[in-house]
């Protein structure tokens, strides 16, 4: 298609469940949980699988990246219709409100001292953001500082 995508029909619990294992080294080093909350059955998905991965783990990389030491990261995932939404919520340091509405633009990234030991090229949330798009769907975030941030991404791609 004309958008670039390679989609294809794929298994969204196996999606959702790669995801998760694949952070377990990282949440276990730091103490940090990182749950998974998924409807039954979980309906197949039809997506760019390595574009759509790609866009996840850099919501999940982030939530982890930016919650202290023992923190929490919950994935949650809920089906309406053809709408998959899916959140990725933290207890990290949260985003000032007046710094929320830049996050998707490519390498911007919220400078602060709480945050300047944090690598990164300020490119994930501008790509997850493309591929939300490419997807007919958007991402954004609510967040409050010192409370945590949750990322949404919500598209229109579950297999009805």
């Amino acid at each position: 298609s004309s958008s670039g995508l390679n989609t294809q029909e794929i298994d969204g619990e196996v999606l959702f469940r790669r995801l998760v294992s694949e952070y377990q080294t990282e949440v276990k080093n730091r103490a940090q949980t990182l749950t998974l909350e998924m409807p039954g059955p979980m309906p197949r998905l039809l997506v760019d699988e390595v574009q759509f991965y790609q866009a996840l783990t850099n919501l999940v990389g982030n939530g982890l990246k930016y919650t202290p030491n023992e923190g929490h990261v919950a994935i949650k995932v809920s089906v309406d219709g053809k709408l998959l939404d899916v959140s990725v919520k933290d207890d990290g340091i949260g985003i000032p409100a007046d710094k929320q509405d830049r996050l998707f633009e490519r390498f911007y990234r919220v400078r602060s001292s709480e945050t300047s030991h944090i690598p990164g090229t300020g490119l994930g949330l501008s790509l997850v953001k493309a591929v939300a798009e490419a997807h007919g769907g958007a991402v954004w975030v609510e967040s409050e500082e010192k409370k945590g941030s949750t990322f949404h991404l919500q598209a229109p791609v579950v297999v009805v």
